[in-house]
């Protein structure tokens, strides 16, 4: 389910980052992903590209939290306890992407454009980028968000830990206060 929920935070990611810069879409991701190749024009629909694209880029975030998050909450603890701390841990992971992301818009929008010999090295058609401070506004907010969503799964494993922790003390508590 995590996995789901990535790919679609992914797709909603990639809609909003495309308004920014279409170009860091049409001249970098979709070629990176394979999906056009760099000197041909887009194949298909955009947005069913940007929908391909938003969902490889996130899935396995989320499968990989759903493995972590799985792990530590399933130790030691009831099932219900499991899938609550588990949800708790996917919401902390969202949130830190999303405000990573926000945080990654405003370096973004705000630090010198990359030049274009330096985006020309970053991929094969930015040397042609008639934009690149919105080009490079998308990248901060993409490379921001990869790290907020990584930063979101050690986070969400430490908040499953304690809550872990916290349930332990408490049964320990009650099981004192009935002898």
């Amino acid at each position: 389910m995590i996995s789901i929920a990535a790919g679609m935070y992914g797709i909603v990611h990639d809609f909003i980052t495309y308004k920014i810069s279409h170009e860091y879409y049409t001249k970098f991701k979709f070629v990176q992903f394979g999906f056009i190749t760099p000197d041909n024009k887009l194949p298909i629909n955009t947005l069913q590209l940007l929908v391909a694209t938003g969902w490889a880029a996130t899935w396995w975030v989320g499968c990989l939290a759903g493995l972590i998050f799985s792990l530590v909450a399933v130790y030691n603890t009831k099932i219900k306890n499991s899938i609550a701390f588990t949800l708790r841990a996917t919401v902390i992971m969202f949130l830190t992407a999303i405000v990573s992301g926000l945080l990654g818009y405003n370096i973004g929008h705000f630090a010198t454009p990359l030049s274009l010999p330096d985006l020309a090295e970053l991929c094969y058609q930015c040397a042609t980028i008639k934009k690149p401070a919105n080009f490079t506004t998308a990248s901060y907010i993409h490379n921001f968000s990869y790290v907020g969503g990584l930063l979101g799964i050690v986070l969400g494993a430490a908040s499953i830990l304690k809550q872990r922790h916290n349930v332990a003390v408490k049964t320990k508590l009650d099981k004192n206060r009935k002898i």
